[in-house]
């Protein structure tokens, strides 16, 4: 929707290599450029479920509302800021959301270089 687009739009604003595919893509083509990705970073959405069933690296952001364990897709590392109300099985969180906001770029970055590692290791 609208929020979708202009939140994509602000992503590839900041990120100037990237694509904003927001609405673009049918499942197809969606696949088509999930099996090229080096790494798919996505949120609690089936985008990262397919991206692993292709077996591309994802890195699975997930908030505090459900247990990350048992809704990221198999296989994926995962980014998460673990709180003691977490999980809190809310649809919509709290109103303060502290395991998504306190969540930074850092941890994600710092995940998926160890999810590299980790690849790397294995070929050798």
């Amino acid at each position: 929707g609208v929020r979708d687009q202009t939140n994509a739009a602000a992503i590839q604003t900041a990120v100037p290599d990237s694509v904003n595919a927001v609405g673009r893509l049918s499942w197809t083509a969606l696949g088509a450029a999930l099996q090229h990705a080096e790494t798919v970073y996505c949120v609690e959405t089936s985008i990262g479920h397919y991206a692993r069933a292709l077996s591309r690296p994802v890195v699975s952001i997930v908030g505090g509302m459900a247990d990350p364990v048992r809704w990221s897709p198999l296989g994926a590392a995962i980014a998460t800021e673990p709180y003691p109300c977490s999980p809190c099985f809310l649809k919509s969180g709290c109103a303060d959301r502290p395991c998504l906001t306190a969540l930074r770029v850092e941890s994600v970055c710092l995940v998926a270089a160890s999810m590299k590692e980790v690849s790397e290791s294995w070929r050798h």
